[in-house]
């Protein structure tokens, strides 16, 4: 990771997820706030990036992004999450994405990201591949 005029760019590993992301994505109440707050309804699943356990901790700890808050829905609590706005790069193909950093997560060092399309296909992402992402800070 390196950061340089109020940009953080850094490169994360295509993995596969645990599947979890288009439950959270598709649920109602976050989709109204996806629309008011990052303009946009997500793809139905989440786009998941390795990066290093410090990268993580250092988005959480010293980005300040578009809060969308928790709610409580049939019994269960779904917690506020974090969105960071930033571009996605693999080769000469580039697009906008949304990492979003989930108050309650059990991932150290992956990233979800949310576009309005499914950034595997727009950008030919299979696992492995290494992406770039750029912040503005």
């Amino acid at each position: 990771m390196k950061q340089s005029n109020a940009k953080i760019h850094l490169n994360g590993q295509v993995v596969p997820g645990l599947g979890t992301g288009k439950f959270f994505v598709t649920q109602e109440n976050y989709k109204k706030q996806f629309i008011k707050k990052i303009g946009y309804i997500p793809y139905e699943g989440t786009l998941n990036l390795k990066i290093k356990n410090e990268e993580r901790s250092y988005l959480v700890k010293n980005t300040t992004g578009i809060l969308i808050t928790g709610f409580r829905e049939n019994n269960k609590t779904f917690g506020q999450v974090t969105c960071l706005n930033c571009t996605l790069k693999k080769d000469q193909k580039k697009t906008k994405g949304t990492i979003v950093l989930p108050q309650k997560t059990r991932y150290t060092d992956i990233i979800e990201i949310i576009a309005p399309s499914n950034l595997r296909k727009k950008l030919n992402l299979k696992n492995n591949d290494v992406v770039e992402i750029t912040l503005n800070v």
